[in-house]
């Protein structure tokens, strides 16, 4: 029988599933660098009505249903029923919260307070520089950043002007990144639930990874655990190599991956370790 090409654009990336109704094999695939629209004859889907996906999946939904992890490598993990959980998304414009008490989603919210925000700040000191010259330097060296990163960015010709600049530069960016932080940490706070422990944090996002430290140290007052989806990024970074590596895309395709998994009622696949062994994914069909 022969293979079912499905096309599906989650917003940030295109991605792929490529289906054999013959073996009920799936397998995901990306097109980041050269989208296609894929072209299906009216024949092939004329019973679309037959198929249903199921209910609607928020932003988080993905590293909720695949992403998490025993608290302990050596703990069963826990059923979702018996948690409160806080799903917590950070990307480039928008920054979502879930809250799952006994498997029951209670509240969710999302802003405009992703990395975005930060960036227009930098840009209204700076004479305007361009987002996409900004973002690389800024997220090269995370909060420590150097004379020499900062002189990329420098458009005075004259060496005194220039030195002024870079410090104008570098003092811009601590200047909008501590006022991001801290609007950041009060929406969170103010969407977390406050009379409600929360037992497990799972987070994603390109954001979220340059933000970490700082959301380390705020969430760890919650008194949960921690889970950054590093299992989930993992599997992405084997399946799809370069293509995701050398643009660190693992933690803005967590989401859509592990949403993938869930919507085709498939755990995670298995991955090779260096050592050639294979390690299980520790997540079940929710």
């Amino acid at each position: 029988m022969a293979d079912v090409t499905i096309a599906a654009d989650f917003g940030a990336s295109l991605g792929r599933a490529i289906y054999s109704t013959g073996s009920g094999y799936c397998k995901p695939e990306l097109m980041l660098l050269d989208p296609q629209v894929v072209r299906v004859p009216a024949k092939s889907i004329s019973n679309y009505e037959k198929y249903k996906i199921g209910q609607p999946n928020p932003e988080g939904g993905g590293i909720f249903a695949r992403g998490r992890v025993p608290q302990k490598p050596t703990l069963k993990l826990l059923s979702p029923k018996e948690l409160t959980i806080a799903v917590i998304m950070l990307g480039y414009r928008n920054s979502s919260i879930l809250v799952i008490e006994k498997g029951e989603l209670t509240r969710g919210s999302t802003g405009d307070f992703g990395f975005a925000r930060m960036v227009q700040k930098i840009q209204t000191f700076t004479s305007g520089q361009k987002a996409d010259i900004l973002v690389p330097v800024i997220c090269s060296q995370r909060g420590q950043l150097g004379k020499r990163v900062l002189e990329t960015l420098a458009r005075s010709s004259r060496s005194e002007l220039r030195n002024q600049e870079v410090e104008e530069i570098a003092e811009a960016i601590a200047d909008a990144r501590a006022e991001y932080i801290a609007l950041l940490q009060n929406w969170l706070i103010q969407h977390l639930p406050s009379q409600t422990k929360i037992d497990e944090f799972i987070i994603s996002g390109g954001t979220a990874r340059y933000l970490k430290k700082e959301l380390n140290d705020l969430l760890k007052g919650f008194g949960g655990s921690l889970n950054w989806c590093t299992g989930l990024e993992e599997r992405i970074l084997k399946t799809f190599g370069d293509v995701v590596s050398n643009q660190s895309l693992e933690s803005r395709l967590a989401d859509v991956y592990g949403l993938f998994y869930k919507l085709h009622n498939r755990p995670l696949p298995r991955i090779r370790e260096t050592t050639g062994d294979l390690r299980d994914a520790n997540v079940s069909a929710v």
